[in-house]
């Protein structure tokens, strides 16, 4: 029981509809004090399961699924989730660091920045008796002690707070790769947001430490203001813990071990270059393939030599014909998902061309782009209804992981 006990506290599906490995239910008898246990599995992994039971004889699958296990032994700061699955007290222990530490300070920008460039920013003392992981678990705890998202409340804001505190000074050029969604996920994920620079660059006007300090002091403004618009409250003890382990375990499930990616692996690594694959750095040049422009990154670079509004694909075909990309979508997030995907696929497919004064729209034209055929492995609950919308918008393939024998037939035409 102690097992299916634990296997009951690991999240396999969170948002709405949440869900852990399995679930237990206890009958009592009080006149022989016995109790009857009933443990009903996921009915997610229920079916994972029996799909395996299928395919576990298959040539390769369990070599798939070895590597699998190889990349994600590999994976930074793996081990570190592990003990907070399986050691609640460093979990409560951290959590009580936050709740003592953060509470008082959640209605002042300059109190909580002075905590968060004390504990967060740094691996303080005080942080270091509790845990001396890497990943920034008093930042991601104290999101969840506030009640807040990183992506909706956080990210949204960063820009604009960082500018407005650092001015004159700009995001762009010191975030990591230009991007400040990816300056949100480095600092929650306890990762060197300054490890991209060079010293070649001549736009960033910000030392390290000073950007640092100033990224620190952004995240304090925007949870300062989110907490108060969104009228949130200090969560509870338990509502934190299962959150965090929440993610963890949904960390480890959907990303660090990826089934989908291993049935990519199983049913197309041998006629496809894929990019998650450990032999991905010996086709570079194969899969710069994967990199898709549309008529907008034509019309940006030409115009202001901006950044390339791109489109990645997960895979090229050895013989050039497809490019593969796949998409992971639950708990009704698979409308939005449609939306982009649509519009990206019809961006691909128009190429923009110019006279001689780019900028006058009269000598503007617009032509279909030459492209391979393009196929989407999806995996969450995507009905015909979507899949029509895909396929109108322009994509040549669409299927779930059940489908992708019928992918590899069409690609080894």
């Amino acid at each position: 029981m102690k097992v299916f006990t634990k296997l009951s506290t690991v999240f396999v599906r969170k948002s709405k509809n949440a869900g852990t490995l399995c679930t237990i239910s206890s009958l009592h008898n009080p006149l022989i004090s016995t109790s009857v246990y009933r443990v009903k599995l996921n009915s997610d992994l229920a079916i994972c399961l029996e799909d395996l039971a299928k395919h576990i004889d298959e040539e390769g699958f369990t070599e798939a699924i070895q590597r699998a296990f190889e990349r994600f032994d590999s994976t930074p700061m793996i081990n570190e989730f592990l003990e907070d699955l399986v050691d609640d007290s460093l979990v409560v222990a951290k959590r009580e660091f936050v709740e003592k530490i953060f509470p008082s300070s959640l209605s002042s920008e300059s109190d909580l920045d002075d905590k968060l460039q004390i504990h967060a920013k740094e691996l303080s003392p005080e942080r270091t008796q509790v845990s001396s992981h890497q990943q920034n678990w008093v930042y991601e705890m104290l999101l969840y002690l506030t009640g807040l998202n990183s992506d909706e409340d956080i990210q949204t804001q960063l820009k604009e707070n960082f500018e407005e505190i650092s001015s004159p000074h700009v995001l762009r050029p010191h975030a990591p790769y230009g991007d400040e969604a990816k300056l949100s996920r480095y600092l929650l994920q306890g990762k060197d947001i300054c490890s991209h620079w060079s010293p070649r660059s001549r736009k960033r006007t910000l030392t390290e430490s000073e950007f640092r300090t100033l990224s620190w002091r952004t995240v304090s403004r925007s949870i300062v203001q989110s907490f108060r618009q969104k009228d949130k409250i200090v969560q509870s003890s338990d509502e934190i813990t299962r959150r965090y382990v929440q993610n963890k375990a949904m960390r480890i499930i959907g990303a660090d071990l990826d089934s989908f990616n291993i049935l990519l692996d199983h049913y197309l690594s041998d006629i496809c270059f894929l990019q998650f694959t450990d032999d991905a750095k010996n086709y570079k040049e194969e899969l710069r393939q994967r990199l898709c422009a549309s008529w907008q990154t034509d019309l940006i670079n030409t115009l202001w030599n901006g950044r390339p509004l791109e489109t990645w694909m997960d895979g090229v075909s050895k013989n050039g014909k497809w490019l593969i990309k796949s998409q992971s979508a639950q708990d009704g997030n698979e409308g939005h998902k449609t939306k982009e995907l649509a519009g990206r696929c019809r961006a691909m497919r128009l190429a923009w061309s110019h006279g001689e004064d780019p900028r006058d729209r009269s000598q503007w034209s617009f032509s279909e782009r030459t492209l391979p055929k393009l196929a989407l492995v999806l995996d969450g609950d995507w009905d015909a209804k979507k899949k029509r919308n895909l396929y109108e918008a322009g994509w040549d393939w669409i299927g779930d992981v059940s489908q992708l024998q019928e992918l590899r037939d069409l690609i080894q035409q």
